[in-house]
């Protein structure tokens, strides 16, 4: 079943209730719940593909704030020199 189907959220509530079984809504029923927590609309042309992009982007976010911190940290100390050997 695809997800669009499930047109409001007594629908949902509805499908999330029921078995997973071959009818697939249990299924749309997540699926509608994981678009809706990322931020999507429930009619994506692609759920599936939609919610990996998010999750690509989420992560590529998340891996460019880390890359940020740890330059702001490497900034902020002083190269350590070592005494070289006495002459």
């Amino acid at each position: 079943m695809p997800p669009c189907w499930l047109r409001d959220d007594r629908y949902v509530q509805a499908a999330l209730s029921m078995p997973h079984d071959l009818s697939g809504r249990r299924e749309a029923g997540e699926i509608v719940q994981r678009l809706l927590a990322a931020g999507l609309s429930r009619y994506e042309f692609d759920p599936l593909g939609a919610l990996a992009r998010r999750e690509a982007e989420r992560t590529r976010r998340a891996s460019s704030e880390v890359s940020k911190a740890e330059e702001r940290d490497t900034a902020d100390v002083e190269p350590v020199t070592t005494p070289g050997p006495s002459a």
